[in-house]
């Protein structure tokens, strides 16, 4: 099958965190799932490299959801990013799109739904 395709999930609620990583390991496939609770941490699993795909909450601490994917592409980040927000991705259609975001998924999350938007994006990540 080739190299494991590993996501990082930022998801500051725990149960939450925890949850997303139980779903994205049950789809199999191999998938490495790394959790982490704000973007300074995902900032530093970024930096080790070799990840496929970022899955973030927009309503981090410190620094949010937006302003990490605004660094990222600054830095070269160039696999896919989903956004997860509660407060409807319709208020950040423009930055979506200005940040080339793969998606936005609004809150509260459906398990196939997640399934299927992550699968979708790593097969476009790795034949595009």
């Amino acid at each position: 099958m080739g190299e494991c395709q590993r996501i990082l999930v930022v998801e500051d609620e725990e149960r939450l965190r925890l949850i997303l990583r139980d779903i994205l390991r049950r789809m199999g496939n191999g998938y490495e799932i790394i959790v982490v609770s704000d973007a300074e941490a995902a900032l530093t699993e970024v930096e080790e490299g070799g990840l496929h795909l970022l899955l973030t909450d927009l309503r981090l601490p410190e620094i949010d959801g937006v302003a990490l994917t605004k660094r990222l592409v600054e830095a070269g980040w160039e696999g896919p990013i989903i956004w997860m927000t509660a407060y409807g991705c319709h208020r950040v259609r423009s930055e979506a799109e200005a940040l080339n975001i793969y998606c936005c998924i609004d809150k509260p999350l459906r398990i196939d739904q997640i399934r299927g938007v992550v699968r979708e994006a790593l097969a476009e990540a790795t034949t595009g």
